[in-house]
């Protein structure tokens, strides 16, 4: 079975499902959706937090403090 197959028949098992059945699907992609937000707003935090020390250990060595 070729990729393409098998995306039509994940395709075709959706369409046949129930709005019922669909609903945890949904539900769990609303809430890996908003989770995987945080965690890239926190992982930008952290990356801009790392260049600020970077930067401040540059400027004390730069001013033979260490």
């Amino acid at each position: 079975m070729s990729v393409c197959e098998v995306g039509a028949s994940i395709g075709r098992l959706w369409r046949e499902m129930s709005d019922a059945d669909k609903q945890q699907y949904n539900e769990d992609f609303s809430r890996e959706k908003v989770d995987s937000t945080v965690f890239n707003e926190c992982t930008r935090f952290l990356e801009i937090l790392h260049c600020k020390v970077l930067l401040f250990c540059v400027s004390v060595s730069n001013l033979n403090l260490l």
